[in-house]
Formats: structure tokens, sequence, C-alpha cells
């Protein structure tokens, strides 16, 4: 008996081709059997459910020599997974892809290309020029933006002909600008705005900062090695700021900075200290301020103190030092050849000292002289070098430093006074000890101006001769006798004739002295 097709429907169709589908097999009206059935002219094969094929399947095409082959349009909506994973080749063009490596893909448009290269193990994606790149390959091409190398050489970019953006991650730098940034981070070309985005820069501006900024390192501008907290430029144009603890310095000129402040280095440096003392052309200044060193140093001391050719100035000025100083002392005397002037003015010392007081006095010879002008130190005769005064009421003395009158002589030898030629001596006192207890000496002449004691020499011998000459305008002079006779008396004789002069000369033990005109 021939089969019915109305034994079919609903039922299960298998056939030896290996076609199986649990779906019910529809008329073509769709009044039979699913009613899910759609329209017959529009879908050679529909199935509601599962199917599964065993061998090829070609749609659009008759000789399938793959699992699936289309030739057509295919429209997925949900996804394509695998559980073991699988390859996939997909080309636009050309013979079939066998080798199950992704090597091309069209989107939609001219140009765009996504290209996965086995060989140089990189992964290109071409959007209308733009360019990705994934790759293990340091050589690879520069991109818009590319990841690649392998371990340890990797590189991040993005970048086009002219501007770069490149991170490094095996050397942790940065680089904008460039392909080899040489720090952790490096601009090529600027301006870096950090702040408000009016800001602007300038080629010669390359970082431009809106607020404050804050480096917990050295800051380099002019420079990629600074060696302080701050350093702008290098070499002889160097400005830097060092820190050691809270210590900090600024050198100009130097890299170095040994003080709170140095310019420049050498002879012609300029270094303020930590304590504030200035040096110029010195690194270690001794005092305030000190200029240069050696016999050519200027030295001011904590104290005002200035010091020429010497480091330890004794006053407030003193130029040099030793026999060749002069020193203004804190008193203001001045010292010339000495360091310690006893007046206010002192050229050298000791018996070669000049020396002018500060009442107005002045010393050659003696750093302490009794009268207006004094030569010499000798108090009296024989007691040191000859000394030559001239007192404040304008009297002068020669061998004493107390004289009595206006010019009054002590000597020492038979010579006291000794005149050339034709002189005329008025109100003359020439004596060797003092005018009130005057002791005669023979060969000698005595003029008097005020009354007093002359005393005969004690041990004379025949023919000594003393002349006398009274000038004191008095009568009440005395002439001693001392043990001899005068005139054949032991008895003293008074000089009672006015404005009077006369002789005594030894004679003999009886006679004694004699008087004579």
């Amino acid at each position: 008996m021939p089969q019915k097709l109305s034994s079919f429907f609903g039922k299960t169709l298998t056939s030896t081709s290996g076609i199986n589908t649990a779906a019910n097999i529809v008329s073509p009206s769709g009044s039979f059997g699913d009613t899910n059935a759609l329209p017959q002219d529009s879908n050679k094969l529909f199935v509601a459910g599962n199917a599964y094929v065993s061998g090829n399947l070609g749609i659009g095409t008759t000789a399938s020599t793959t699992k699936l082959e289309v030739d057509g349009n295919i429209r997925v909506t949900g996804f394509v997974s695998a559980t073991d994973g699988f390859n996939i080749g997909i080309q636009s063009t050309g013979s079939v892809i066998t080798t199950g490596l992704v090597t091309a893909f069209n989107f939609v448009g001219a140009g765009n290309t996504f290209l996965y290269n086995a060989t140089t193990k990189t992964v290109d994606i071409s959007i209308s020029g733009s360019a990705l790149s994934i790759s293990t390959s340091t050589t690879s091409v520069a991109q818009d933006l590319a990841f690649v190398g392998g371990s340890g050489t990797s590189v991040i970019g993005i970048a086009t002909t002219t501007n770069r953006l490149v991170y490094i991650p095996s050397s942790g730098n940065l680089g904008i600008g460039t392909t080899n940034p040489l720090g952790q981070l490096q601009v090529s070309s600027g301006p870096v705005i950090i702040g408000a985005a009016t800001s602007t820069g300038t080629a010669s501006q390359r970082l431009q900062v809106t607020g404050g900024a804050y480096v917990s390192g050295n800051l380099g501008i002019g420079t990629t090695n600074p060696l302080g907290t701050l350093q702008v430029g290098a070499g002889t144009s160097t400005f830097i700021v060092t820190q050691v603890g809270t210590a900090v310095s600024v050198g100009i000129g130097t890299t170095i900075p040994l003080g709170s402040l140095q310019v420049g280095a050498g002879t012609s440096i300029v270094l303020v200290t930590s304590t504030g003392s200035v040096g110029v052309g010195t690194t270690n200044p001794l005092g305030s301020l000190q200029v240069g060193a050696g016999s050519s140093i200027v030295l001011v001391t904590s104290t005002g103190s200035v010091g020429i050719g010497t480091t330890i100035p004794l006053g407030t000025l003193q130029v040099n030092s030793g026999t060749s100083a002069v020193v203004v002392s804190a008193g203001g005397s001045v010292g010339i050849g000495t360091t310690n002037p006893l007046g206010r003015l002192q050229i050298n010392s000791g018996t070669s000292a000049v020396v002018v007081s500060a009442g107005g006095s002045v010393g050659i010879g003696t750093t302490n002289p009794l009268g207006q002008l004094q030569v010499g130190s000798g108090a009296t005769v024989g007691s040191g070098s000859s000394v030559f005064i001239v007192s404040g009421i304008g009297s002068v003395g020669v061998g004493t430093t107390n004289p009595k009158f206006q010019m009054h002589i002590v000597g020492v030898g038979s010579t006291a006074l000794f005149v050339v030629g034709e002189s005329q001596l008025t109100r003359v006192a020439i004596t060797t000890t003092s005018l009130n207890a005057l002791t005669l000496e023979a060969g000698r002449t005595y003029i008097y101006y005020a009354p007093t004691t002359l005393t005969l020499p004690l041990s004379p011998t025949a023919g000594d001769r003393i002349e006398v000459i009274n000038r004191s305008g008095v009568t009440t002079a005395v002439l001693a006798r001392n043990g001899q006779s005068i005139m054949g008396l032991a008895e003293n004789l008074d000089l009672d004739v006015i404005n009077g002069a006369f002789t005594v000369t030894y004679s003999n033990v009886t006679d004694g002295w004699v008087i004579g005109r």
C-alpha cells in the first residue's frame, strides 16, 4: 500500500543523508502542524527546533569544503562561541583561509583593516587611516596607538607623524613628543600647562604653572643633572640652592657653595658664611668682612675694628703689622711703628719714639713728655739720655726736666755751655745742681738771680778759682765756707753787694779762700 503524506504530519522526519529534525513538517499554507510556520516562498528550509548536520553544510553553494560555508551575507544577532576554542580565518577577497590565522578583516568603508601577523606577532587595526598596533616586536612601526615589545622591552605609545606619547614600562619613562625619553618625564616641545586652561606658553616657556608647585627631589632648569635642591644652568652661569639638614646654601657660578651664599670661585669669590661673615677673594673670612688675603688683606672684625694687611687689628684701625704698623686705637690714638700708642700720636717706640700726648705735649725719645716739648728721657744729668725740655710757661731746660729759668742748662764735665764768637748772655744761670742748695765747683762762673746759699768746695786745691755774679737785686745771699776759711776766718761770707761780681781763689789752709775782683 502506498504511503500517505498525512501520516507524516507532526512526526519526526529522518533521512539517510544525515538530516535529522525534531520539528514538525508543515503544510504549504501553514494550516497543518506548527502554528509558527512561515510562508514557503521565503524559506527553503525552516527548522523550529534544533538541527544537527554531521557533514559539511553549504548555504548558497553545493560544493562546501568546510563544516559551514556561506555564499552570501551572514547576520548574527547573538553570540558565536566554542567550548574548546577555535581558529577563524576571515578574508574579504582571494582564496579560502585554511591556516586558522586571522589575517585580515574588512570593515565597512575603504581602508579599514584588522590584521594579525604571525611572523612579527603584531595585531594592527586601521580605521580610515588611524591605527592601533599591538606587538611583541620593538621594531613595529609607530602607530596612533601601539603596544609594542616583549618581556622587559615593552612600549606603550600613542603617536602620529610629528606628535608622540610613549611610555616604556621597563624604565618607567614617559615621553611626549619623543620616542626615546631620557627621564621619567620628557616633553620635547611645549608648552606644558599646569593650572588654568587659559594659561599660554611659548617655545621658550616649556612649563607654565598657575598656582603652587611642589618638588620633593632636586629641580634642574637648563640641566638634566641638578646637584642641589634647585639648579639653574651650569658652569660659570650656574645658580644652585643646596640643603644639608636645615642649612640652606646658594651658589652663583659654582655648584658647591661653601657658605650661605657664594658667588664665583677662586680669587674672584664672594662668600657669605652661615654666621654672617663676608669674604671677598677668600673662602674663610676671619671677621665680619674680609677682602683678599695675606699682605693685601682688608678685614673688619665683629667688633668693628679694621685691619689692612693684618688679620688681628689691635685698634679701631690698623695698617700692616710690626714696625711698619699704623694703628688707630679705640680711644682715637694713632700709632706709627707701634701697636700701643701712649699718646694721641706715637711714632715708633723706645729711644726713637715721637709722642704727642692728649694735652698736646711732644716727646722725642720719651713717651711721657714733662713739658710742651721734651727731647730725651733723663730727669737729671747723668740719669738717662740727654734731655731738652720746653716747659708749659716757655722755660727751656737742657740737662734738666725742671727748668727754673727761661733758659736753664745743667751740664756734666768741665763744659756746660760753650759759645764760639761774640755773644751776650743776660739772666743766665750756669749750675750743676739745684740752685737752692748749690755747691760751687772750681773753674766755673755762677750767676744767681734769687737769694740762695752758695757752698764752696769741700776739698779745694791751691789755685782753684770761682767767679760769682749777683743778679738777684738783693743782699741776702750767703757764701758758705764748707770747712775752709774765707779770708783767714772760719766764718761764712754774706754777699751784700747788689749786682756785684767777685772771685774767690783758694790759697792755703790758713788763709783759705781769698776774695778778689
